[in-house]
């Protein structure tokens, strides 16, 4: 291997400074510049996810599986200027809440059909006429009401609902406005998904994960529970708690459902200056007033949600109400 100068190699880094700082992924200048960074590659000293997109590894490593997504995406929209990115390639730009678990390819749509084929990393779809094209900051997407449609049509319930969710508390606006959206696109394929999951959709629910748990209460056949009602502490009436889930018992007691993540513990949005000990200490004290106004209290992992057996068995423990009748999630 031909050694590089050194004003070659700092060049280079002075490059994905750059392109780290504008958070997407390098793409060589030149013909020479590229066939450098093949050279760096070979040597294991950086990285390249996808075709003649560049990243140091240790950068990489650090970013989530969102913020790799959206690297991908302003690095193609780079390379490809006309490319449209769809689905929920487009809800990660829009900001809306995406599964980690559907981030691993990269969606485009063509009004060509015949634009290519599927690949591991790679999902083709067809554009329609009638499908409106935005740009945020220089990437090409759908808008911002023809994404969440084409999502909610897509995807399963449990998949879809997230994103309905995140629609709704970015827009401000109802389920009800959600629900005429649907009816105004028209009769694509999956429609009918869409209205089941737009009918279900609910704006106060805090993020993601709140929302696939109360997918799995609902296709488990429980009642759907009220989001963010507020208790009194009857400690200190002066400070209230917000539950994240709330059923009423047909004997009339109050039951109320808690998800446990990593994210109460280690955001610093929800650490809000605490130490992780601190909050954990701060959720007993919580429990522990939420039992003496007679509340019950049931708590449940994000583990458990996926594995709705196990969620399944301590809600029903907790005798969580069941719904008066099947709540349908799909055609």
């Amino acid at each position: 291997m031909r050694k590089f100068s050194s004003h070659s190699k700092q060049q280079l880094w002075e490059a994905f400074e750059q392109s780290e700082a504008q958070k997407t992924c390098l793409v060589a200048s030149s013909r020479p510049q590229y066939r450098q960074l093949l050279r760096l590659l070979k040597h294991g000293e950086v990285l390249m996810p996808l075709s003649s997109l560049f990243v140091r590894e240790a950068y990489w490593q650090n970013l989530n599986p969102l913020e790799r997504h959206l690297h991908l995406l302003r690095g193609l929209s780079t390379l490809h200027p006309s490319w449209v990115f769809y689905g929920v390639s487009a809800a990660a730009v829009h900001g809306l809440w995406v599964s980690y678990g559907l981030l691993d390819r990269i969606h485009t749509a063509s009004r060509n059909v015949s634009h290519g084929h599927d690949s591991e990393c790679h999902a083709r779809h067809h554009l329609s006429s009638r499908e409106q094209i935005t740009k945020i900051d220089g990437v090409r997407v759908t808008t911002l009401d023809w994404t969440v449609f084409d999502c909610m049509r897509m995807l399963s319930f449990s998949e879809g609902l997230p994103i309905a969710d995140s629609w709704l508390r970015r827009s401000g606006q109802t389920r009800e406005a959600l629900l005429n959206l649907v009816r105004s696109l028209g009769a694509f394929k999956g429609a009918k998904q869409a209205r089941i999951t737009a009918s279900l959709a609910d704006g106060r629910s805090e993020n993601g994960g709140e929302s696939i748990a109360r997918a799995a209460i609902i296709e488990l056949g429980y009642r759907i529970p009220e989001l963010q009602v507020r208790k009194v502490d009857p400690l200190e009436p002066n400070h209230c708690f917000y539950l994240d889930f709330y059923w009423v018992r047909n004997d009339g007691s109050e039951v109320a459902g808690e998800l446990d993540g990593k994210q109460k513990y280690e955001s610093e949005k929800y650490l809000e200056g605490r130490t992780p000990e601190g909050k954990r200490q701060e959720e007993r004290q919580r429990e522990s007033r939420l039992n003496l106004s007679g509340l019950t209290v049931v708590r449940f992992s994000f583990r458990d949600v996926i594995q709705q057996a196990r969620l399944d068995k301590i809600l029903d423990a907790y005798r969580v109400p069941w719904a008066d009748r099947p709540i349908r999630t799909a055609p």
